[in-house]
């Protein structure tokens, strides 16, 4: 059964936050470190406006009552002015918070994409070779936009205002109702915070068990978009609808729980915002009663007294309810934000996250490219798939590798590139990662409405002031008539332009094996490993393509099952199973 990685407000998110701190506020990037200055003064100035228009209701209270005309219109402009320059203020500080949501996401994601993409760290996370971390594209996209989104406009800016504000206002009601009325709203505010601690615990759990159930919602429906053929071809829609049902049901089951957990908090935060209003006035009872602080004071100032007074108690409390509101958000934060930072490390602790690196083989024997001695090679579940193998590989020779499904032929081809490593013994070679190239079974044409260039280039970037270009281009159109694609290429229009479709859903199995076979031969390599490369195409296109790689003098690996191949190896390994393997020459 799995088990759910669970994440709560405690110290753990505390730890979290201060960790992602340093890739909010980069050493080399002040850009946030300014947008949170520049927020904060935007946020003083609109506190200041808030302040006046806090007075403007006992001015109005006190002009009416002493019946003062001329008075009033004057409050009436000065209160339309400050009005006027509260919305460009407000205008002011949604701008600087959105710039600052969007160089906080751009800040994480690039610390996120560069360890991510280090090596062979992503195809371990994603093949759980590493740690159990899920759904990694979620994190980086859905999760790391909601965690920015929430810091930047709903959590730092009042956390960043609020002890200013609860500093001044405690101020003015310490002068008005001393330090018995600051004390009450001081012990209404620690007990609110005291229940916000209780009810946020869960409501975190269940965030980040909503958002781990999202992302497996919608890779399911990821998989049936990119395998919708296949589901036709199998006539599998009632098999896939029950499955997709089955994982939607698990979501808003998760999500039902977290609304429930939803609850208490809203009833403590809307108890908590409503009961501020009416302590505002209760405190009034001080200095009006206890202390009989105004008893020859005129009516017309009195009222003036009373609203002024009342703004800053309620104000005060407000602030106060402000940081537990933040509670709530935090707590819908908190398990996203532990998502996120558990990505970031998982990438940063990696071990073993780079290419293996073959022994460089410096003999004076010029004809030997690979020399296998006694190496074994288990899966990551300890899974033989060969014992004690050993093999000399001259350069002009080329292997075939065959054996029935699921002796680990293609783990094989993975340790000889360098994404897996091998268990014991060692491997010599004259080549170096970057003289193989390898053309892998499912074919991979990335997508990003990229032009068919770019497509041939991968994983190089094209430029357009490359001095080889010309060149290239000439390689390619020979190579596109020899594999018959130019009617392809017509259909495609130009190679330099960008498409509006992706290419791997406009081409058929055969014309995608032939152009990723293309982008292998541009890159003139000294090696190239085939793995059922040419099982989409027919036996006439396979010679042609062997042809190619004889006539460029490349070396090959060969993976497939098609008698076929034998005509075009020396040497053929055959993997029979639990470590075991035939190898044998083959005779011409």
């Amino acid at each position: 059964m799995q088990q759910n990685d669970d994440f709560y407000f405690d110290r753990k998110f505390l730890k979290a936050f201060i960790h992602l701190l340093y890739h909010f506020f980069p050493k080399n990037d002040c850009k946030s470190f300014i947008l949170i200055i520049i927020t904060l003064i935007f946020s003083i100035i609109s506190e200041v406006a808030i302040y006046f228009i806090g007075m403007l209701p006992g001015q109005f209270f006190y002009v009416l009552l002493k019946k003062q005309t001329d008075q009033f219109w004057e409050i009436i402009c000065i209160a339309s002015l400050i009005y006027l320059g509260k919305s460009i203020i407000l205008a002011l500080t949604s701008l600087s918070i959105n710039l600052l949501y969007l160089t906080f996401r751009k800040n994480i994601t690039n610390a996120i994409h560069k360890r991510y993409f280090k090596g062979i760290t992503a195809y371990k996370l994603i093949n759980n070779s590493f740690e159990k971390i899920d759904n990694p594209d979620q994190r980086i996209t859905q999760d790391v936009e909601r965690m920015c989104k929430n810091l930047s406009e709903k959590i730092l800016p009042p956390a960043i205002i609020c002890p200013f504000i609860i500093g001044y206002y405690s101020y003015q009601t310490y002068k008005t109702v001393s330090i018995y009325g600051l004390l009450v709203i001081y012990i209404y505010f620690i007990v609110g915070t005291i229940v916000n601690k209780i009810l946020i615990n869960p409501l975190a759990k269940y965030t980040a068990r909503v958002e781990k159930a999202e992302g497996n919602y919608r890779y399911k429906h990821v998989s049936i978009r990119d395998n919708s053929e296949q589901i036709a071809l199998y006539r599998c829609q009632e098999f896939e609808k029950i499955q997709s049902n089955y994982i939607f049901k698990k979501l808003i089951k998760v999500q039902f729980i977290h609304c429930l957990w939803k609850i208490p908090n809203l009833i403590w935060q809307n108890f908590f915002d409503n009961t501020g209003g009416i302590l505002g006035y209760a405190l009034q009872f001080i200095p009006f009663i206890l202390f009989q602080s105004y008893l020859h004071t005129e009516t017309e100032t009195l009222a003036k007294i009373i609203s002024n007074n009342a703004f800053i108690y309620i104000y005060l409390i407000n602030s106060f309810t402000r940081l537990t509101d933040i509670g709530i958000v935090f707590g819908d934060t908190a398990g996203i934000l532990q998502r996120v930072e558990q990505l970031l490390l998982a990438c940063k602790n990696m071990k073993n996250n780079e290419y293996s690196k073959l022994i460089p083989y410096k003999e004076e024997d010029k004809n030997i490219n690979y020399i296998f001695n006694d190496v074994s090679l288990t899966t990551q579940y300890g899974q033989p798939i060969v014992k004690h193998f050993s093999l000399i590989l001259n350069s002009n020779e080329n292997l075939l590798i065959n054996g029935v499904s699921g002796t680990g032929k293609t783990s094989l081809l993975r340790m000889i590139i360098g994404i897996w490593k091998n268990n014991s013994g060692e491997i010599f070679s004259k080549f170096n990662i970057n003289d193989i190239e390898i053309i892998p079974q499912n074919s991979y044409l990335p997508v990003g409405h990229l032009s068919l260039y770019q497509q041939l280039l991968f994983p190089s970037i094209y430029d357009a002031n490359s001095p080889d270009m010309v060149q290239k281009e000439k390689q390619l159109f020979q190579l596109f008539e020899d594999l018959n694609l130019l009617t392809t290429i017509k259909r495609l229009d130009y190679i330099y332009e960008k498409p509006d479709f992706e290419f791997i859903n406009h081409l058929t199995p055969g014309e995608v094996q032939r152009l990723v076979f293309i982008r292998a031969i541009i890159k003139n390599p000294k090696l190239i490993i085939l793995d059922e490369s040419t099982n989409a195409v027919g036996v006439a296109m396979e010679g042609k393509m062997y042809e190619i790689l004889n006539k460029n003098n490349i070396q090959y690996i060969s993976v497939g099952h098609r008698d076929s191949l034998r005509q075009y190896h020396h040497k053929c390994l055959t993997l029979t199973g639990y470590g075991d393997f035939d190898l044998d020459i083959i005779k011409k």
